[in-house]
């Protein structure tokens, strides 16, 4: 999806270094490593099945509700329901005036984090150097992950879109198309939209790190370890295995972890380095711009039990 070029700078700098988990079913959690392909994590696997151990801590937040938007314009029209002692509804509408063009809105959203930073870098260099796991050239590692209850993410893969939504709620608050509960439908959709209504229980957001062996440092050192596997093939080479292998965090040093190995000199550093919404961009091909289509494609309702279905306008 070449919308993603356009995406993910954005929610990486509106929530303080996250990427958006695209797609939002795709349910990884923290510890699990693969690959960054197309704009996306393509998870392989998770740390935890060779042997790394750690907690994890939900980070206090300011609020639960939160919402992000770009090129859209959102609005909502109330409509009285006649009889007596009934509710309200409305009719919410969106309009995209971009490629690109997105609302995040996440219910009871918060983010997990490893509970010690130093037992999390010490498992994970464990594990990727003496626990078996065929980590690959370019992997990377998930580090913090933000989960919502409920979450309705929109995007528009054209040059324009349009949506109207029927609730039979009134639409109040932070991030209203995600925690109200009852009815939701399409009144009116045009252009190629990717939907997601009211999900329940999404990983939205992931913070990716790339786990970085910084060779010894000196004169003499002789060694120019930039990859797991260099530092795997040095260790083969020096005949040092599980048994020999010390891992310990200094808070002093700026990548953090030390490792070194009984009986040898050098002493390597591990550091988890953020990955940049540009090396992540680097992955998306350039593709040519789709051709905005102005027509009304189909219409949906959609019930309480089975808001979160994915769907797209015919044209996606």
């Amino acid at each position: 999806m070449s919308v993603l070029r356009f995406l993910q700078p954005k929610i990486k700098a509106m929530s303080n270094g996250l990427f958006a988990n695209w797609m939002p079913t795709n349910q990884v959690e923290i510890g699990d490593y693969g690959i960054v392909a197309n704009g996306q994590f393509e998870r392989l696997g998770t740390l935890r099945d060779y042997g790394a151990t750690f907690d994890v801590e939900d980070v206090p937040g300011s609020s639960n509700n939160l919402e992000y938007k770009d090129k859209l314009e959102l609005s909502v029209n109330a409509l009285a329901e006649a009889g007596a002692g009934a509710g309200q509804s409305a009719k919410v509408m969106l309009a995209m005036k971009d490629k690109g063009a997105f609302l995040y809105h996440l219910a009871n959203a918060r983010q997990l984090r490893p509970t010690s930073t130093r037992q999390f870098h010490e498992e994970v260099a464990r594990a990727i150097l003496a626990g078996g796991v065929n980590f690959p050239k370019n992997g990377v590692l998930i580090s913090e992950v933000q989960i919502a209850d409920k979450a309705t993410i929109i995007v528009s893969e054209g040059q324009e879109g349009h949506l109207e939504l029927d609730t039979a709620f009134k639409p109040t608050g932070t991030a209203f198309l995600s925690g109200a509960s009852g009815k939701i439908s399409t009144a009116m959709s045009r252009g190629s939209l990717l939907q997601w209504i009211a999900r329940d229980r999404t990983t939205s957001l992931i913070k990716i790190v790339i786990p970085k062996i910084n060779p010894p440092s000196g004169p003499g050192a002789g060694m120019a370890m930039r990859t797991v596997q260099a530092i795997k093939d040095w260790m083969q080479e020096q005949r040092v295995g599980a048994s020999h292998l010390r891992i310990t965090y200094d808070p002093q040093v700026a990548a953090g972890t030390i490792i070194a190995f009984d009986g040898q000199d050098e002493q390597f550093s591990m550091e988890l380095e953020d990955v940049s919404a540009t090396d992540l961009l680097s992955t998306i091909a350039e593709l040519q711009p789709e051709e905005a289509v102005d027509e009304d494609v189909f219409t949906m309702d959609i019930e309480e039990e089975e808001v979160g279905e994915r769907y797209r306008t015919a044209n996606g």
